[in-house]
């Protein structure tokens, strides 16, 4: 018999507390920064946003990195430091906006929140952060674009792990048992919300139930009289970890009793510094190496424990659950999910192991609503595991793309065109507000490396936040044959511009 895993650690990594050190501070000062030799920036613009005029800004009179500025700092710049800037521009072309690249040894980011103020006189500046994955002599920063443009306020910082308002959690922080790469100290609770037991002396599904039609199987539970098919709790094995606005509770339900089997694996570590599934590689914003993965459990509404027969005729216990599917408006009741609640709005950032991301959903439910966030409000990128990224070789750089935009479809599953077997490793995005929000793929189990929560903010370059926008209940529902229906209507029907199954 295997060893009996308990698992689940308790870790909490608030960060942004700690004293940091401002290496550049503008407008504050212009201690390093200077403009490129023969550049056309300036360090004494302005430009008003919101009735503020912002006085003096870093402008841009034209793009290219010969043309920007430098920033330097006694000793260069480090891993983990943390650029952040405000960008802006004023023009009467609507089809301007204000952007600003990062460059190091190679471009390292460009910034997305930049806005025109004379076209939006109501806003104000974005700050966005980006977070050096590697040490660098100097900085060069430029345009984006064939306008203007206006840096109102550029700070990079040293210590405390992130810039002021950006909060990371890193799952390599977790307590590993090193021979078996579990999570030690296990929460465990018992899960009997939505659970049936088929006694034994039914022994199997009624005839043409088993295993595929679940819903035939729950009404048919539903009519019994006898309170005795309700019984045997499975057991949830929770992990928790926070930062100083972000609470998570990371859930595990294997789908196995503990009577049953109790040998089950809840939690597993994986990946690793140097494993084709750590984020690691130089395109990535967020350098995180582990991420913890449930062995098995896929989130559900419920579970039923049901007796089938063997070959030689004895029954034999089995679970199952109770599929949860869009727009059942509901949350999962059992399996592994991951439960945020923010205590202030901003911008997430999961660093997550998607498995088969092309047939199986990833979805982010408003837990006070239980709708699910829109598939716009989704946003991926990252690589295609051992697939789209490539590794430098003998000591030489990669010069090969290594990261990449995944576009969701409106069912939530990404498409990998090219490598639709393949899981995907990368940076899942999504804006919230102060409140609660389950993360999971309904078919499988999802994998975190850490999160980044920004408060009031962008997703660190990672890819740009869209308005939120939630599941309509109310939303006119039609039948397969284009007929309009109401709630009661069972089958396949089509609500929000989504399909799926009304039970």
């Amino acid at each position: 018999m295997k060893k009996i895993f308990t698992l689940i650690a308790a870790a909490v990594m608030a960060m942004g507390v700690n004293a940091q050190t401002k290496l550049i501070d503008f407008p504050t000062s212009s201690t390093g920064i200077a403009v490129v030799d023969g550049g056309t920036a300036v360090l004494d613009g302005k430009v008003t946003a919101n009735g503020t005029e912002y006085n003096p800004t870093i402008q841009f009179k034209n793009s290219g990195t010969d043309k920007g500025v430098e920033l330097t700092t006694n000793g260069g710049f480090k891993a983990g430091d943390v650029v952040t800037l405000s960008v802006v521009i004023s023009n009467n072309d609507e089809t301007k906006k204000g952007q600003v690249e990062i460059h190091g040894s190679q471009k390292l980011f460009t910034t997305t929140e930049g806005f025109n103020a004379a076209l939006e006189p109501t806003k104000d500046p974005v700050p966005e952060s980006y977070t050096l994955t590697e040490d660098v002599e100097k900085l060069v920063l430029a345009r984006s674009g064939n306008t203007g443009t206006h840096i109102t306020a550029l700070t990079v910082t040293r210590g405390g792990g992130a810039a002021e308002g950006v909060e990371v959690w890193d799952a390599a922080g977790l307590a590993y048992d090193e021979k078996t790469k579990t999570i030690l100290d296990v929460v465990k609770t018992e899960n009997n919300s939505g659970s049936y037991i088929i006694p034994s002396s039914i022994k199997q599904f009624p005839e043409g139930t088993y295993p595929e039609n679940v819903a035939d199987v729950i009404a048919w539970l539903d009519q019994q009289e006898d309170a005795s098919i309700y019984a045997l709790p499975l057991n949830d094995y929770v992990f928790t970890a926070s930062t100083a606005n972000v609470s998570l509770k990371a859930v595990s339900t294997p789908n196995a009793t503990e009577n049953d089997k109790p040998d089950v694996e809840c939690w597993q570590s994986a990946g690793g510094e140097e494993s084709n599934m750590a984020l690691n590689t130089d395109e990535c914003p967020i350098k995180w190496t582990n991420y913890v993965k449930a062995k098995t459990g896929n989130p559900s509404l419920g579970y039923y424990n049901y007796y089938d027969t063997n070959a030689d005729g004895d029954a034999v216990n089995r679970v199952s659950d109770v599929l949860w599917s869009i727009g059942c408006g509901k949350a999962p009741g059992k399996g592994t999910y991951f439960e945020f609640t923010f205590k202030k709005a901003g911008a997430m950032v999961m660093g997550v192991y998607l498995n088969r991301p092309n047939q199986s959903s990833v979805v982010v439910i408003d837990k006070e609503t239980l709708a699910p966030l829109a598939y716009t409000d989704l946003s991926f990128k990252g690589f295609c595991q051992n697939n789209t990224v490539k590794y430098p070789d003998n000591g030489e750089e990669s010069t090969d793309p290594t990261f990449q935009a995944f576009q969701f479809r409106e069912d939530y599953t990404i498409n990998v065109e090219a490598n639709p077997g393949r899981p995907l490793i990368g940076y899942l995005s999504f804006p919230v507000e102060a409140k609660t929000y389950i993360v999971f793929q309904p078919s499988s189990q999802l994998g975190i490396y850490g999160f980044q929560f920004t408060e009031g903010g962008s997703t660190n370059g990672v890819e740009t936040i869209k308005p939120n926008k939630v599941w309509n209940a109310d939303a006119p529902m039609y039948n397969l044959a284009g007929q309009k229906v109401d709630k009661s209507y069972k089958g396949i029907v089509i609500q929000n511009g989504r399909k799926f199954y009304n039970k």
